[in-house]
């Protein structure tokens, strides 16, 4: 598997509600074990809180809870996908031989 650190691909995740594992590995420099690991974590304190999770295979968790467990530049990663769109952008402008 391939680790993806496209920070538009990353700011697809983050517009989510809820992330699975590989969501969180494609996040955060961590191996796949570990991500398991923090989903795990997660539905353990969830259920201990007293709420439901999804049934759903892979599990998921609230992209939320994530966050707020293990912190991210979430607007950093939002601020490089609008510059790499930016520059796609201009590039194809560029390539089509419109100029600005």
């Amino acid at each position: 598997m391939q680790k993806s650190l496209n920070p538009i691909e990353q700011e697809k995740i983050l517009d989510s509600t809820y992330v699975s594992a590989r969501d969180i590995y494609k996040l955060y420099p961590l191996s796949l074990q570990s991500c398991n690991r923090i989903i795990s974590d997660i539905c353990k304190q969830t259920l201990a809180e007293g709420y439901n999770l999804l049934p759903s295979r892979p599990r998921v968790v609230l992209l939320e809870r994530v966050l707020k467990k293990y912190p991210l530049d979430t607007g950093g990663i939002r601020r490089a996908a609008s510059r790499m769109r930016k520059e796609a952008r201009l590039d194809g402008e560029v390539k089509n031989g419109i100029s600005r």
